[in-house]
């Protein structure tokens, strides 16, 4: 499941996501509880937008998935960097690791057409590998 997540240390994100609700997967504002157990904070605004769910098995699905957001959504993605003021933002490709005793080296290709569409968005691009 791709997710693409913008964070600001100013600005919350909730009229945007009321605004565009298809493409929210969640909004979290600063101060609000993260974690009730120990009281801890959100310490930015997070904006996240599901890209693909696709499974973390399939990256080809999620890039080509983030692929066809970034362009479907363009516009939609462009005006939100020009009316917040966003610290950092990255779409996160979460995948299962494919390293074992018997395999010690993973590459995962990420195409020009993916990397030029982030580029223009001025987004980051994460691959989280999980055991």
């Amino acid at each position: 499941m791709c997710i693409l997540k913008f964070i600001s240390n100013t600005e919350s994100f909730k009229v945007f996501a009321s605004d565009n609700p298809d493409i929210v997967f969640r909004v979290r504002d600063k101060g609000e509880v993260r974690r009730k157990s120990t009281g801890e904070l959100f310490q930015s605004y997070i904006l996240s937008l599901k890209v693909s769910d696709k499974d973390w098995d399939d990256l080809k699905g999620q890039i080509d998935d983030a692929i066809d957001f970034l362009g479907e959504n363009f516009e939609t993605l462009r005006s939100l960097l020009e009316t917040h003021e966003v610290e950092d933002s990255f779409l996160d490709f979460p995948i299962e690791s494919r390293l074992s005793d018997e395999i010690g080296n993973q590459n995962d290709y990420l195409p020009k057409e993916l990397i030029k569409l982030a580029g223009k968005l001025d987004l980051a691009i994460v691959i989280s590998n999980y055991l």
